[in-house]
């Protein structure tokens, strides 16, 4: 799966992609010294547009996201990026429906985001594995489900 991926490239990130993805595309950019800096603003400012956090009713104020999204789904399987809601600990993925049918549920979380005084928390309330082709899943308290999987070894 291709995806367009959207990072501060000032910012340090704790997810090893997006800090993997940021290094190389500023190397990429040492090769081009001329581009560079319009190459770094660029990106900074699409970040911008993808960190906004909108109100309800304040839609409109996605509409440089939602045009870029359009252009590079044209190329890509869909785009990702970091959630606003989750103050960048956590990723967004866009996907186009016609990429779907190259991805299989295998897994799924149930979790609570919790943000207070600036601190994001993100807790794994519940777990299970999908088999394939299943039409229904259980998902189990995260113990049980670890409890389950040590029994199962």
């Amino acid at each position: 799966m291709e995806v367009g991926t959207i990072f501060d490239p000032n910012k340090n990130y704790d997810i090893e992609y997006l800090e993997n993805i940021k290094n190389a595309y500023i190397k990429f950019l040492d090769d081009y010294p001329d581009l560079k800096e319009k190459g770094l603003a660029f990106l900074e400012y699409l970040s911008s547009e993808y960190s906004k956090d909108v109100k309800k009713g304040e839609n409109h104020k996605y509409l440089v996201s939602a045009l870029f999204s359009r252009i590079v789904a044209q190329r890509s399987d869909g785009i990702l990026y970091p959630s606003v809601r989750a103050a960048g600990i956590g990723l967004c993925l866009a996907i186009k429906p016609e990429a779907m049918e190259n991805l299989e549920l295998i897994m799924v979380h149930k979790c609570l985001l919790k943000k207070e005084n600036g601190v994001v928390r993100i807790t794994f309330l519940k777990v299970c594995e999908v088999n394939k082709d299943a039409e229904a899943f259980e998902l189990l308290d995260v113990a049980e489900y670890k409890e389950r999987r040590k029994e199962s070894e």
